[in-house]
Formats: C-alpha cells, structure tokens, sequence
C-alpha cells in the first residue's frame, strides 16, 4: 500500500516545484493512476487471491489511456510482455522525457473481469507544470460512473463486519453522492478518486487511519470524523517520514478530523478548494497546514499547535532547478498558503494557532519564494484573504503577509501575543506593519523592491530595525489570551479572558469556546 502513496506523493512534489529548468525537461503522464493489489482489496473487488498486477483507481478524461479504452477497475498484469507485479513496474508510463512527442507506445495486457485484453497506450502525455489547466482551466479530473437515483451508505470495517474490508474496494463500488461509513478501527493508508463522496468516521476516537490519506483530482470530496496518524499506534514517530492528507488538483472539505505526527497535516498543491473545518492539527515535524496554487481556502475553527519541531532538511524539497540548497525548503510552522490562484477570497478565522515553533530561525528568499520557520501564519499569495478572530500566541513568528498579486489582506480582529521574533528590515526592501502594542506578532511585506539576501538570516544578537512604524487595524489584540490552561493544552478561554466578546460581530476569538461557570 504504501508503495503507490510514495510513488504519487513524489509526483505531486515534482509537479509543486516544476522549474524553469525543469520546464525544458517535461514531465509526461498517460493518464491513469495505479495501486497495489492486497489480499483485502482482492477479496473486496472478488478476484482470487493469486491474481497478480497492479490495479487501475482512476482513468483521466481525455488523456492517452482513457483514449486507449482503459478503465477503472482492469487488472494491468503486463507491459510489453514483462509481468508487472507492482507499481514501480510500470514507471516508464509516468516518467520523465527529455524529448518532445511522439512518444513511445506501450502494450498492455489487462485482465478485466474474467477477460484478458490487451491494448496499446501512449506512455507519455505532456503534463509539464499542468499547462493545459492553466491554459484552458478545465482542470484534470477522473472519468466517473453516473450517481444512483438514490445515493448509498457503504460501511467499511478492517475486521470484515462492514461491505468491505478496505476503503479502497468501498470507493471503487461507490458512485458519486454515496456515503462510506469508516466502522471503528485501525485503518491502513488509502485514495480516494470518485467525485462527490462523503468518508465518514464513527468519531475521532474510534477510527484512526495511517498516513497518508491522498486525496486526488476530485470534485467535492469530505473527509470527516476521523484520526489520521503518521504511523502505526506505539510506533515511534520522531522523524515522520508521510503526509497527513494530501489534496491535489481538488476540491476538499475535511471536518472533525485530529491530524498528527505527519509531515504535514494537510498538504495541497493545484487544488480547487480546501476547506478544513473544527479539527485539530498538532505535533506535525513541518507545518499544520501548507497549501501551494490553490484557487481558494478556508482554514476555520482549528487548533494548529505544536508543529515544526523536525531539526532535519525536509527530504521533500528536493534540489530539482540547480540553484536552490535544499536546507532552504525545509520550512516549518502553523499554516503555509502559497501562490493563490483564483480571484476568490480566501479565510482564516477562529483559529487557535499555538506553540508552532522550529530549532532555527530561518528567512529565505529563492526565485521569490518566501519561507519562514516557527511562523504561526504565513502567506505568500495574489488574492485576497481574510484574517480574523485568530489566536496567534506563542509561535516564533506570529504572521507574515507578502503580497505578489493585486489581492489585499485584511487582518482585524485577531490576538497576536509572545510571539517571539521578527525579520531584521534593511532599508529599500520591506514596509512592515505592526500591530498596537505587539511589534513582534504582526509582519506585512506590502513592496518588495528587490530579491532578499543573506540579510534575512536570523541573529538573535542583533537589533531589529523598521522601515516604518504602523498599524494594521486598531481592533487587533496583544495581550495574553488567558487560556483555561496553556501547559497542559487546554485552549478554552477562561472567563477572564479579553477574547471574549472582542471578536468580529463580537464573538470570541480562537477555536474554543470560553470556560463555563
């Protein structure tokens, strides 16, 4: 299972940081995704155990494989008569190419049903930075059945007490609008890739699944109600080693959801929308939430603590164009939103955002891109986004806004509180703004005039020196939020607290309510 995870997830990074350089070299693809055929998906899919291959979870519309007449649910047991019996057999479909087409056409030997098939497919489709959904924005999406006249529930359960034993056989008897009911259990990593369901878990405390959850080139897909952890329960888990989620080319809801102990929480590239609602992302190595080309967000009613603690490089920013070391890509915080790619307004509000600190304190800029350790807020972005009712304490950096479109920011009514530093400023480059009364929890880069250097390396040492002396907006606050308990991680407020009422609409401000009398 966790050999087609790794394979996708490297594509997706490949794909996020695709580089001028990498842009002369394309990437291609025939359009399919693949998995790894288990003892419990073949009993779930009814084939005999001894079937081998590789199966197919999705069929992109309009590419080489879809054209070629493949489909969702084939057996793929052989290419160009060599036996595949896993994923990384059939790599030459999704490698990378220094040539432009035509490209090489493979045979296929598929079983489908009790037939075997064969068919020819091009290997390799020019998908290089998705420049035909940039160009056309249709987007790239799986070929899907049509709904029932009346949607289903499909129950899932490890102990074969549900339909199905695993979430991969439930989603491939799903149609769009179905439900798939997670009964209570451990669950190994799994996809998703049908339009329009719902995965609901019985309760956080009853369903807990190994990372990685990948999410891919769906439409209106929700994730609710369940744990999702970077490894097996017991094991130890210093150096996460997957994603939590990973949202690529989408439109996602994810509610009620405890996400720990991965990489990051929720990882998205290219994505339509991600809405990530009243769940909690902690002790993740490098960020809570680090999203990158998204059209639109929004990051509501979460606790976001305790992330960025790995001291490592990230493996996951790797050194593709020549130019960038890959220590510089190893960031680390509470949220990450990076290169907005849509007109619409995306949200933060009623966060409690906490303890997100790094080992280091690192600013970079490379080929204009921004990355800032221990930050509780970070944004790099061309739309407007909104920010309010946020607790932000406690992180090393509290929020930093850079603006590289013609979106505006608008932060008002948040409490920024013992954050702990901020970037030295070095006259021509940045106008920063900060907050009544808090200089250090609030950073706003509104021109940049030049690329930054080794300027923007941290010494504590040194002072910190402001280009000019503002205000964000006088409804922001810098004083200690008074949590019912900070040291043993209870984030309500007490009824003491001046969170109260000091909201927008005059609400409290953070993921909790206030402590009852």
């Amino acid at each position: 299972m966790r050999n087609w995870a790794m394979c996708f997830i490297f594509l997706i990074i490949l794909l996020m940081i695709a580089s001028p350089a990498m842009a002369k070299h394309p990437l291609y693809h025939c359009g399919l995704d693949v998995m790894k055929l288990t003892p419990e998906l073949l009993e779930d899919l009814k084939l005999p155990l001894e079937t081998q291959g590789v199966v197919i979870c999705g069929v992109w519309k309009d590419f080489c494989a879809d054209k070629a007449g493949l489909k969702e649910g084939d057996i793929i047991q052989k290419i160009d008569n060599k036996k595949v019996v896993r994923v990384l057999d059939l790599m030459p479909l999704f490698s990378e190419r220094k040539s432009k087409p035509p490209v090489k056409k493979f045979q296929l030997t598929l079983l489908r049903g009790k037939e075997i098939l064969t068919c020819e497919v091009a290997g390799k489709l020019q998908i290089s930075a998705f420049e035909d959904w940039e160009l056309t924005g249709r987007g790239i999406y799986y070929r899907q059945p049509e709904p029932r006249l009346e949607p289903m529930t499909i129950t899932v359960s490890p102990d074969g007490s549900g339909d199905f034993k695993t979430v991969e056989g439930a989603v491939f008897n799903s149609r769009p609008k179905d439900t798939i009911l997670l009964k209570e259990g451990i669950y190994p990593p799994f996809k998703a890739w049908r339009d329009e369901i719902i995965i609901l878990g019985q309760g956080q405390d009853k369903v807990l699944i190994e990372a990685p959850v990948i999410l891919s080139n769906v439409k209106n897909i929700v994730l609710k109600s369940v744990s999702i952890m970077g490894g097996k329960p017991g094991q130890s888990m210093e150096k996460p080693t997957a994603f939590g989620v990973v949202v690529s080319y989408s439109s996602v809801t994810i509610e009620d959801t405890a996400i720990l102990r991965a990489v990051a929480g929720v990882y998205g590239v290219g994505s339509k929308s991600v809405d990530i609602r009243n769940s909690t992302l902690t002790n993740n190595s490098r960020f809570g939430v680090m999203l990158s080309g998204f059209e639109k967000a929004d990051i509501i009613g979460n606790l976001i603590a305790n992330n960025g603690f790995d001291e490592e490089p990230s493996p996951f920013y790797a050194d593709v164009s020549g130019i960038l070391d890959p220590a510089e890509w190893a960031v680390r915080g509470g949220i990450s939103l990076l290169n907005t790619s849509g007109n619409k307004t995306s949200i933060l509000a009623n966060n409690t955002i906490v303890n997100n600190t790094a080992p280091d304190i690192v600013l970079v800029d490379a080929l204009t891109r921004y990355w800032v350790h221990g930050c509780g807020i970070f944004s790099y972005s061309a739309y407007p986004l909104q920010i309010y009712n946020n607790i932000v304490a406690y992180n090393d950096v509290g929020i930093w806004l850079g603006k590289n479109g013609i979106g505006d920011f608008y932060v008002y009514n948040n409490n920024a509180f013992e954050n702990k530093v901020s970037p030295k400023n070095e006259e021509g480059f940045l106008t920063t703004l900060k907050i009544r009364g808090g200089e250090w929890n609030y950073l706003w880069d509104v021109k940049k005039e030049h690329q930054m250097g080794e300027m923007m390396t941290f010494d504590p040492n040194e002072e910190w020196v402001w280009a000019e002396d503002m205000q964000v907006n006088e409804s922001n606050l810098a004083v200690d939020p008074e949590f019912v308990n900070f040291e043993k991680g209870d984030y309500r407020l007490s009824n003491d607290s001046p969170c109260l009422n000091t909201g927008d609409e005059g609400v409290y401000m953070g993921a909790f309510a206030p402590e009852k009398d």
